[in-house]
């Protein structure tokens, strides 16, 4: 996970189960924190995401294809 602050100068390293329990269960306010703040995306090169992301259907069009595109994923909280 990475912190949504401009830098994202803090990292942890959760399960996805427990980030997906605590994301769905909890709201993001604008008072809270930036650096309190987590969010999945980036860094989905491992072999686990290139997994998942192989299998993504691009939609129909000239340059959405796997060698002109690059995919991003990410999972944010409600509120974010």
């Amino acid at each position: 996970l990475s912190s949504s602050n401009s830098f994202s100068a803090h990292r942890r390293i959760i399960p996805l189960t427990q980030y997906l329990n605590d994301t769905l269960t909890s709201e993001t306010h604008p008072n809270h924190l930036s650096n309190e703040t987590w969010y999945l995306f980036g860094e989905t090169y491992s072999a686990e995401w290139q997994q998942m992301l192989s299998d993504f259907c691009y939609p129909p069009c000239q340059t959405c294809t796997s060698d002109l595109s690059a995919l991003a994923f990410g999972i944010g909280g409600r509120g974010s």
